[in-house]
């Protein structure tokens, strides 16, 4: 995938609980996305998980999404979808990484 001029790169992070397999490999949660710089809408994702079949899901989840702002929708996808260990930290990094697109972006909310 090329992401063109036209995006940002954007993590965000979380912490796990220390007997989750995610914490024992990388320490913390993240997840990359690459975004829409004009919209937010996310192109692509990776996560920092161990099984590939995770990060499949995670992505059905948030592709084409934006993270704009937060979408109470995909929040509620997630709750409702994903039975990981790590839907918390899923949540959050999400939140943090809306928070990091608003700061460059200039968005206000």
């Amino acid at each position: 995938m090329d992401p063109g001029a036209d995006t940002y790169f954007i993590v965000g992070h979380a912490k796990t609980s220390s007997d989750n397999p995610i914490t024992k490999h990388y320490s913390i949660f993240f997840m990359a996305f690459v975004v829409e710089a004009e919209k937010g809408t996310i192109r692509d994702l990776d996560a920092s998980v161990i099984l590939p079949l995770s990060n499949t899901f995670i992505k059905s989840l948030f592709i084409g999404r934006s993270i704009a702002e937060e979408d109470p929708g995909l929040i509620g996808e997630i709750q409702r979808r994903y039975h990981g260990t790590s839907k918390k930290a899923l949540i959050v990094a999400y939140k943090d990484a809306v928070k990091k697109f608003r700061d460059i972006s200039g968005a206000r909310g």
